[in-house]
């Protein structure tokens, strides 16, 4: 299973779709510091830019 570490605001319907289609998602608003603790353990991240 894939995890996705999802860091910024992101509509619940698409997280929603992400699990329903084997993705283990965690969303966490981190900073800088955070970021880089978490991101070594998952497998892609999502942003809104």
């Amino acid at each position: 299973m894939m995890k996705v570490l999802v860091t910024d605001k992101l509509a619940d319907e698409a997280i929603e779709m992400l699990k329903n289609n084997g993705f283990e998602v965690k969303y966490e608003e981190l900073d800088h510091d955070g970021l880089l603790k978490e991101i070594a353990d998952y497998d892609a991240l999502i942003v809104r830019s």
